[in-house]
């Protein structure tokens, strides 16, 4: 999949107009996707751990207009991030279940931000909108097991990956391919041609797909009758970039 994407940034890269202010740019992101939390028995059940992604592609400004300038990106985004669940269930007398799973997402979008970016020295601020397509989402999780009974603990590990895109157990995507973010941040510059981009993205759009997201814990306590959640999801990151113009 990335080495079908590089041929079609560098067929992108070449095909903009020679007047076109060109660049290259990547770097790393620390983020995550959180939402309203599950809760059980009255406790949240679930928490938040941010992890580390990347991103690389091209930029260009298509509008300049003294301290106004236009800026349009075309990026490969891997965003990632962390979700834990602890909680326990009592099926019996003298019996107890105790399940801690983790969660390791990656997302990974075509993502084209539009930036109005203002300032007349080599420092800039800029804000926008970007809208990204999703190309994959998966999610290993690991659950950590204790069956509590009058004879004892008995402990197992169960690890599995989910294709949150094409796996049976969902009649669609459980991410929504389609995903619209603000940003902000600012381009500091390092070098005559080199800059560090340092930006804050926030979805706006919701990241599941409610006709897919249903309780954890039904799905652990009533398989047969598992509930939909209805909650907003949201994606979280902050960036840092090396931007190389021509």
């Amino acid at each position: 999949m990335q080495y079908h994407l590089l041929i079609t940034l560098a067929l992108l890269l070449f095909s903009l107009p020679a007047t076109a202010q060109l660049g290259i740019k990547g770097g790393l992101t620390v983020g995550g996707t959180y939402g309203s939390a599950e809760e059980f028995d009255g406790e949240k059940i679930e928490s938040i751990d941010p992890a580390i992604g990347y991103q690389f592609g091209i930029t260009a400004t298509v509008l300049e207009l003294n301290a106004f300038r236009l800026n349009a990106e075309l990026l490969y985004e891997d965003r990632r991030g962390v979700k834990n669940a602890s909680f326990t269930i009592i099926p019996g007398p003298d019996q107890g279940v105790s399940s801690d799973i983790k969660f390791k997402n990656s997302f990974t979008y075509l993502s084209v931000p539009l930036l109005a970016t203002f300032g007349t020295g080599s420092f800039n601020v800029y804000i926008g909108p970007s809208v990204s397509y999703l190309l994959s989402a998966t999610s290993e999780s690991t659950n950590e097991l204790t069956v509590i009974t009058i004879a004892g603990e008995n402990r197992s590990t169960v690890q599995e990956e989910i294709d949150l895109i094409n796996d049976d157990r969902y009649g669609e995507s459980y991410i929504n391919r389609l995903n619209v973010a603000a940003n902000i941040g600012a381009m500091i510059p390092l070098a005559p041609k080199l800059k560090l981009d340092v930006r804050l993205y926030h979805t706006i759009t919701d990241v599941t797909n409610d006709d897919e997201d249903r309780s954890l814990i039904d799905r652990v306590t009533r398989p047969q009758d598992v509930r939909l959640r209805d909650d907003k999801d949201s994606t979280v990151g902050l960036q840092a970039n090396l931007v190389l113009s021509f």
